[in-house]
């Protein structure tokens, strides 16, 4: 299982489930993006990762899955933000009740599936016209490798 089928899955299961977002394609530089698409956005993305126990002709390796979400909310006072912020809470919600109800994102092949989750502090970005979020998933897998 690479990298790229765990990400393309995760991408798979925010598309179907955040049907109102829009994939963001530069996941390295969330701000590069655009403004249209930090609206309501999402973009997964592998952080820091350490090696895991794996078969032989296998190496495992326990790493961070990002997925960030970008909204447009309203972030001063005076624009209404108390009632709206709720909502992009919602939205971190299913997605972390969907990825944890099917561990392994439906390719359980060489994916052990994810052993915890944490949530980041909303942050500003764009001139603080946007608000992004990280939710961070502690990820198992092994990657076949030949000799």
């Amino acid at each position: 299982m690479s990298f790229g089928d765990i990400r393309n899955a995760a991408n798979t299961r925010l598309a179907s489930l955040l049907t109102s977002y829009t994939e963001l394609y530069n996941v390295f530089d969330i701000e590069d993006n655009e403004p249209r698409s930090l609206e309501k956005g999402y973009a997964v993305r592998f952080g820091e990762g350490l090696p895991a126990l794996a078969c032989t002709r296998q190496v495992g390796f326990e790493t961070r899955l990002e997925v960030v979400l970008t909204n447009s909310l309203p972030v001063r006072l005076s624009d209404g933000q108390a009632p709206t912020v709720s909502t992009l809470y919602t939205d971190v919600d299913s997605v972390v009740a969907s990825f944890f109800n099917d561990t392994y994102l439906g390719v359980s092949q060489h994916f052990k599936g994810f052993t915890s989750c944490s949530v980041g502090s909303p942050q500003l970005i764009v001139g603080k016209e946007f608000v992004m979020i990280e939710i961070s998933f502690n990820a198992n897998h092994k990657v076949n490798i030949s000799y």
